[in-house]
């Protein structure tokens, strides 16, 4: 693994070489006893004082500035490493949402897939059940025709035979009324032979009177 921490600590490495040569030529420049110095001297001693003093500051400051530039790389590193980790663990949990989801998607898309299948199982049946009822109807409505045509026919007998008989009893009361009317010219032409009977045995007795007596 790429640590970027290295190159700034390089860098820092590379900067800080001269340092000592800086400050080795500062004492190299430094007599080793102090001469007696005219008053010139002695401010230009003064002023190279300070600006050592000021140099060493400035570099104290520079490499303490350095530290806190490699202390925040570090920690910025560090707080990197632990987004790249939690970026890392949310990207699994995400994942396994993802697979998830997409696992409960195809879960779904096959229940439908198996119902939709149910549901054209079923529309097959009820076709097949609609077609059955279909066919069992016409057989209905062809038997219902011909049981029709036999009442049709029926009645046409039934209405003959109405017919008929109709006509068999007008023919009957026309014979009744016949009889009665021979009935009565039975019992007219009995009355009148029972008259004739009557008046033929009166007529008939003075007759016998009369014969008897020329007998005798």
């Amino acid at each position: 693994m790429h640590h970027p921490a290295s190159e700034p600590a390089s860098d820092t490495s590379r900067t800080n070489e001269p340092l000592p040569a800086l400050a080795a030529g500062l004492h190299a420049h430094q007599p080793l006893a102090p001469p007696v110095l005219r008053p010139s001297r002695w401010r230009q001693g003064l002023t190279l004082l300070a600006l050592s003093a000021l140099l060493g500051g400035v570099l104290f400051w520079q490499q303490q500035r350095w530290q806190l530039l490699d202390a925040r790389l570090v920690a910025t590193q560090e707080s990197f490493a632990r987004l790249s980790e939690e970026a890392a663990g949310r990207l699994a949990v995400v994942s396994r949402q993802l697979s998830e989801a997409e696992s409960g998607v195809s879960r779904e898309r096959d229940a439908l897939r198996q119902r939709q299948r149910l549901l054209e199982e079923r529309l097959a049946r009820l076709q097949d059940s609609h077609a059955a009822l279909q066919a069992q109807r016409l057989e209905e409505e062809q038997r219902l025709q011909a049981v029709y045509t036999q009442l049709e026919a029926q009645r046409t007998v039934a209405t003959r035979l109405a017919e008929a008989l109709t006509r068999e009893q007008e023919a009957r009361l026309v014979l009744e009324a016949r009889l009665h009317q021979q009935q009565a010219t039975q019992t007219r032409l009995q009355e009148q032979l029972a008259a004739l009977q009557a008046e033929t045995q009166r007529l008939s007795t003075p007759l016998q009177g009369r014969t008897t007596g020329h007998s005798r």
